[in-house]
């Protein structure tokens, strides 16, 4: 089978990662086939039958309008591909079948926010015979789509993120270390990057309420994925009453995911996002996590999770005192969070990808 992986869209911005993972899971088990990737970049991938095309934008042209020049169709026939994945229908279609891949969440973001109609949401009006399937990270998108496009309902799957870690649990004496150094020696709860401003609000308010009915010396520490990301937190903490209490941390930090194993609790507040590298990095980590309720990770997390009601300041202080006061459960969340991984680790996505083409 010849394989064509386009990971260039008109929004950059999509995380394209576990895709490629799973493709090259594959072509590594199936040293027969072949695989082109379209690539804005290079990957660091070093198997002998896939190739790379890098088709990389002008400095000083955007994602979008060059994705709108670009036409893929005559590398499709080039390659006399068998099948194209792409987060991107072919702008003049293709001889052979494509898979389109959603970006996670973002129809179900936009269907709450009410903004303006962008890139997923118009790929979903352009399907047609060309497309074979249809690729969701999670049961509420798949629902979403059916709902808004019945018409589509034969075609759409889903495929968890399950990511492929090697996280551990941390003896007392590590956790120690990894306390001193980036949290004043106190225990603190952890959040992901590509928080959303309104949300990490929300949570720095919980957080404030938490403060004033625990007199301890918790620490917050938020992690950012980019500088610019960074330097947006640390505006928002400029007149932040706990200033002090709040650390920031790089996700590409190589201690980072000791960090996390060292963390009292994870919280991960955005309900519509799809972080599982964080979420089942704590759960291999002996890290309680706490989510909103109606969260695309209680589809993954099962009774792992402690849930709180919804992303307002009273319920997130809420769930921050519970896990805090209540060691039992914390003890039980912990052996659920084993047992969910446990659960979880023969699941793989590159073969339920590949076994329905």
């Amino acid at each position: 089978m010849k394989v064509l992986l386009n990971l260039v869209s008109s929004d950059a911005s999509f995380d394209k990662s576990a895709v490629t993972d799973w493709v090259q899971q594959y072509m590594a088990q199936h040293t027969s086939d072949s695989c082109t990737i379209i690539t804005p970049q290079l990957l660091p991938l070093e198997l002998p039958n896939i190739e790379q095309a890098i088709t990389k934008p002008p400095e000083n042209n955007s994602a979008f309008y060059f994705w709108k020049k670009l036409n893929l169709e005559p590398m499709v026939r080039k390659q006399d591909c068998d099948l194209v994945i792409t987060w991107e229908l072919l702008r003049q279609g293709a001889s052979a079948r494509q898979v389109l891949v959603i970006s996670p969440v973002s129809p179900v973001i936009l269907n709450h926010s009410g903004k303006k109609r962008r890139v997923p949401l118009r790929q979903l009006d352009k399907v047609k015979d060309q497309c074979k399937q249809i690729v969701v990270f999670s049961e509420l998108e798949r629902k979403w789509i059916t709902q808004n496009y019945p018409h589509l309902a034969g075609l759409v799957y889903v495929i968890y993120r399950i990511p492929s870690l090697d996280s551990k649990c941390l003896d007392f004496d590590e956790r120690e270390l990894f306390k001193e150094k980036y949290a004043d020696g106190n225990e603190f709860f952890i959040a992901p990057d590509d928080i959303g401003l309104e949300t990490l609000t929300v949570l720095l308010k919980g957080f404030t309420g938490f403060k004033k009915w625990q007199k301890s010396n918790m620490k917050l520490l938020l992690s950012y994925a980019s500088e610019d990301e960074g330097m947006s937190i640390k505006k928002l903490l400029e007149h932040y009453r706990f200033n002090d209490s709040i650390k920031l941390i790089s996700k590409e930090n190589e201690d980072f995911s000791k960090v996390l194993a060292s963390s009292y609790a994870a919280i991960l507040p955005e309900k519509y996002d799809s972080n599982f590298d964080f979420l089942f990095a704590a759960f291999q980590s002996q890290v309680p996590v706490l989510i909103p309720e109606g969260s695309i990770y209680s589809e993954v997390a099962g009774d792992a999770a402690l849930v709180y009601a919804s992303n307002e300041k009273e319920f997130i202080t809420k769930v921050f005192l519970q896990i805090f006061k209540e060691e039992g459960e914390r003890n039980r969340m912990i052996k659920s969070g084993t047992e969910e991984m446990d659960k979880w680790n023969s699941y793989n996505p590159s073969r339920k990808f590949f076994n329905n083409h």
